[in-house]
């Protein structure tokens, strides 16, 4: 339960557009109430630049077996092909 100086506040991350409607319900009393608030919109944060995040992809089988490796280094936010990692056995293999 919160205070009258306690602030609260929620997020929608990635919302569909649309028309939204905010119900407040002062818990307090149990029943609906003035209030004051606001609603506010704002795009995500932009990805840091600079930063790179280095990763090992590895396509194996169900059971264990390694199909290929692959070293992939990516600006954060970004997106690269890799390619066939898993080379054309893959195709016929079941992936877990």
């Amino acid at each position: 339960m919160s205070s009258g100086t306690t602030a609260e506040s929620i997020q929608l991350l990635d919302p569909v557009p649309g028309q939204y409607t905010a119900v407040v319900l002062d818990y307090g009393t149990g029943l609906l109430s003035d209030w004051q608030g606001g609603v506010t919109f704002a795009a995500p944060p932009r990805p840091l630049p600079g930063i790179r995040e280095a990763w090992t992809l590895t396509c194996e089988t169900s059971d264990g077996r390694v199909l290929g490796t692959r070293r992939v280094v990516v600006d954060r936010g970004r997106s690269i092909d890799v390619g066939r990692v898993c080379g054309r056995g893959a195709d016929r293999a079941k992936m877990s």
